[in-house]
């Protein structure tokens, strides 16, 4: 029996536990959570499985990853943001720059998770997954140009969002 280019089960378990790390991490990257990254490497092999597009793919792993990304973003997107104003500093001297470097990582995450779906994917795969202008592009169908235009604007808007994290007081 064939399903999407696999022979049941080996060929698919085989494909599973190669890839399986490379989609963990990428969800791990963006979401730091070992719960939320499981249950989007769960809903990422489940989409391929029933993905006429996998089965399509020339590029498994690349198809895989920009899956993952956009999975991931849309769990944190499920989540509630959190707003930079709701960031307490702890009062215990010896924690303040561990609570405040996983309070400042949660607030970048929460404000990638709200950039225009292009600028999500295009800057989460070149900054989490260090792929290259060339290669978001071929994975995406879009021009590098516009990747790099995709690109200058979430960091512009990133700067803008996180910059009150940077005043001092």
């Amino acid at each position: 029996m064939s399903l999407k280019g696999f022979t049941l089960p080996n060929e698919w378990t085989e494909f599973v536990d190669s890839y399986g790390p490379l989609v963990y991490r990428c969800a791990w990257r963006i979401l730091r959570n070992q719960h939320d990254s499981e249950d989007v490497v769960q809903e990422v092999f489940s989409f391929a499985w029933d993905s006429s597009e996998f089965a399509k793919a020339h590029n498994k792993a690349a198809w895989l990853r920009c899956v993952t990304v956009r999975r991931a973003l849309n769990c944190l997107r499920r989540k509630k943001p959190v707003e930079l104003g709701e960031l307490d500093v702890a009062a215990d001297c010896s924690r303040v720059s561990r609570v405040e470097s996983d309070e400042f990582q949660t607030a970048v995450l929460a404000a990638i998770s709200r950039l225009p779906e292009q600028q999500r994917v295009a800057f989460s795969l070149r900054y989490f997954e260090e792929m290259s202008n060339a290669e978001i592009a071929e994975e995406l169908g879009i021009t590098t140009s516009a990747v790099s235009s995709a690109l200058h604007s979430a960091r512009q808007t990133l700067a803008r969002i996180l910059a009150p994290a940077f005043k001092e007081d």
